[in-house]
């Protein structure tokens, strides 16, 4: 009985865990480019500064 009870327990925080880590994936997808380009511009817009 209480071993089944554990199961239910661990399976729900594994489906909780895989939510979490699909959804936190998903948003850094998403947050992935603006943050390389804006890296990239702070870069060329260094690179330019110190060229001239």
């Amino acid at each position: 009985m209480f071993e089944s009870r554990d199961l239910e327990t661990v399976l729900s925080l594994a489906s909780v865990l895989r939510l979490t880590v699909f959804v936190l994936g998903l948003l850094f997808l998403l947050a992935l480019p603006p943050t390389v380009a804006a890296i990239l511009s702070v870069f060329s817009k260094d690179s330019n500064a110190s060229d001239s």
